[in-house]
């Protein structure tokens, strides 16, 4: 934008993305055994090849690792489990470090994923010279339920000058996001791209459809990391919600880990709920698309 010329990019996930084991599977032209899409930074890592910059990418995995390969930096930064202004500490904190490697990589722009931290602080950034891109993976708030409460109202209030005034450009991921930052900002002079997430056309190309329902129970399968943000411990309630009023009706299948996998098999547990819904963790591949053949 504006003749900005870029040589040096740095990108920060939001959640708990195994970047090195996306730069291994990318550098050797194959797919990333543990994603369904074509990965984010994979296309991240396409683009700045194509344009000869280098780049620094960090994501909060807890497995802290750190690699070099040529133009290529990644650093694996968990974020320490936090709540209440403790929270809010550690997001700052995490900015700080994220701003602290962009100025030592020297970047001509931060490309930053929703949820790295909170928008408003990424004012920081431009303080230093480093033009913020925003990626909107997710929407501000869930559709139709604006976030309540004094403390989130304000963080929004902080959030809604951050977009009127800060960023370089924004991408989306759906209508609604960008609906959303207009809401949240009116006056806000961004320049809004829209995307969307790509799949590979072969790896669903065999699956069969589902068997007709009433043959067995509905199935409804959630694939995605098992964090509390994903929503994934309301699916045992919504569960035992179900069953009480239709017994046998539904049943529940969830793919994925995280950190909360642990929490969600104790949750599910404790609502009895065990006989409808499966906890399976991680899956290959394979199995993932048994799962989707299954399920409604």
């Amino acid at each position: 934008a504006g003749g900005h010329v870029i040589r040096k990019v740095f990108y920060a996930s939001a959640g708990h993305s195994d970047l090195i084991g996306f730069h291994r599977a990318w550098k050797d032209d194959v797919h990333f055994a543990r994603e369904v899409s074509i990965t984010f930074p994979s296309q991240i890592l396409d683009y700045c090849r194509d344009i000869g910059a280098s780049i620094s990418m960090t994501s909060v995995h807890t497995d802290g690792r750190r690699l070099e390969d040529g133009s290529v930096v990644i650093e694996h930064r968990p974020k320490r489990r936090a709540s209440g202004l403790g929270f809010h500490v550690e997001e700052l904190r995490h900015c700080i470090r994220m701003l602290r490697t962009a100025r030592r990589f020297d970047a001509d722009v931060a490309l930053i994923d929703s949820g790295a931290t909170h928008y408003f602080l990424l004012r920081l950034f431009p303080l230093f010279r480093i033009p913020v891109v925003v990626i909107l993976h997710n929407t501000l708030w869930p559709s139709g339920f604006p976030p309540t409460g004094r403390v989130k109202q304000a963080v929004q209030k902080l959030n809604a000058r951050f977009w009127k005034r800060t960023p370089l450009a924004g991408i989306a991921v759906s209508p609604e996001a960008e609906r959303q930052v207009r809401q949240l900002s009116p006056k806000h002079r961004t320049p809004m791209f829209q995307i969307r997430a790509q799949f590979r056309p072969e790896h669903f190309d065999s699956i069969p459809p589902p068997p007709p329902h009433g043959e067995g129970p509905f199935q409804v399968m959630f694939i995605g990391r098992v964090t509390v943000e994903k929503g994934v411990l309301d699916i045992p309630q919504m569960a035992k919600r179900v069953e009480q009023q239709q017994p046998g009706l539904v049943r529940w299948v969830i793919c994925g880990e995280g950190d909360a996998l642990d929490e969600l098999r104790r949750l599910v547990e404790e609502l009895g709920v065990g006989h409808v819904v499966e906890v399976k963790g991680w899956v290959s591949l394979e199995q993932l698309w048994e799962g989707l053949a299954a399920s409604h």
